[in-house]
């Protein structure tokens, strides 16, 4: 976001978001153009999630909350995101530039967050089957990664 103030919202890999580049080209007819920032792949995303994400404060309070964009006690993805959505989808993609949300998609076949329990869709792939090397955060902002132990433990 430091490296390029276009990109105000970096949302992490979830079990809905594997395979998102074909998802959105098949269902929305919309070729999404990935982008490398910083050393890092990025893909515009058409929807605002409340899953894992990064985003700026100053996003949040002038474009999120500063608008009055959201019923009181719905999800921003409830409200914004549907937005969001309907927009994209008949405006076309210069209509992005407004939301400025993107998804990391370094490994776009791997889902970042997920329920270690198992609760998520395809419980049998829960994360550390399908990567047994996961580290925290600090890895994704060019901090030496720390394994994350299968017990959770640091």
């Amino acid at each position: 976001m430091e490296a390029d103030s276009d990109i105000k919202y970096v949302g992490l890999h979830t079990g809905s978001t594997v395979g998102y580049h074909k998802k959105i080209s098949s269902r929305y007819r919309i070729n999404l153009q990935r982008r490398v920032v910083a050393g890092v792949t990025l893909i515009p995303m058409i929807q605002w999630y409340d899953s894992t994400h990064i985003c700026t404060v100053e996003h949040y309070k002038n474009f999120v909350f500063g608008r009055q964009r959201l019923t009181k006690g719905n999800f921003i993805e409830a409200d914004l995101g549907q937005k969001q959505l309907q927009t994209i989808t008949t405006e076309g993609m210069q209509a992005h530039a407004e939301y400025a949300t993107f998804l990391l998609d370094d490994d776009p076949m791997l889902r970042i967050v997920a329920h270690m329990d198992g609760a998520s869709k395809g419980a049998k792939h829960t994360p550390l089957a399908l990567n047994p090397q996961w580290y925290h955060c600090a890895s994704l902002c060019n901090r030496k990664p720390a394994p994350l132990c299968h017990d959770n433990s640091y």
